[in-house]
């Protein structure tokens, strides 16, 4: 599930259904409404979704299609339209993926591929194009990832093995180099970041 940076819409992937649900909310009492045409269709069992920061694009990791389904979304409305392309390959079983707070990389944990995709993201299309030497090595059976507030690292936790992959990441290019990883417990699924 995720919130536009507004704070006007919240979406959510259906894996069951292979749709992604958007609702509006209400600032006063938080209660959420079904957009109009809401749920839209996904691909095959969508499992995370991610609001571009600035708003203007969603993206869903469909676990089972290798693929990540991309949206514009409406500012006014919060509808959901395919972008053209769209969905863009990635590696298999994505999971989680993570934007950088500039919203020029998207960085998808693959499952299955054990591997990161590190595409980059079109401004003024939302179109996906994967960067050179994409996709990067991790843990077994990474499950989630997260970018921290600068933009300067990318951590993946890998549910099969019990660690975390540390990446730094170039801020011209998008590129991962490996800083190591680091022990945690017994499957790891998912990690939050406290300023």
């Amino acid at each position: 599930m995720d919130v536009d940076p507004s704070g006007k819409f919240v979406y959510t992937a259906n894996v069951n259904a292979n749709t992604i649900s958007a609702y509006s909310v209400d600032t006063s009492t938080g209660l959420l409404t079904p957009i109009p045409g809401s749920p839209f269709p996904a691909g095959a069992n969508p499992f995370f979704v991610a609001v571009h920061p600035s708003g203007d694009f969603l993206y869903a990791d469909n676990v089972n299609g290798e693929n990540v389904s991309a949206y514009a979304v409406d500012s006014n409305t919060g509808a959901l339209t395919g972008i053209p392309g769209s969905p863009f390959t990635v590696g298999s079983g994505p999971r989680a993926m993570a934007l950088d707070r500039t919203g020029k990389y998207a960085y998808v944990a693959n499952t299955n591929s054990n591997n990161v995709s590190a595409p980059t993201i079109e401004s003024a299309t939302g179109v996906l194009q994967p960067i050179a030497c994409s996709p990067f090595p991790s843990g077994n059976g990474p499950n989630w990832a997260i970018v921290d507030p600068l933009s300067k690292f990318l951590y993946v936790a890998n549910l099969s093995s019990n660690n975390i992959s540390v990446f730094a990441i170039d801020p011209a290019t998008g590129f991962l180099t490996s800083v190591g990883t680091v022990a945690a417990g017994a499957g790891p699924i998912s990690m939050t970041l406290v300023k």
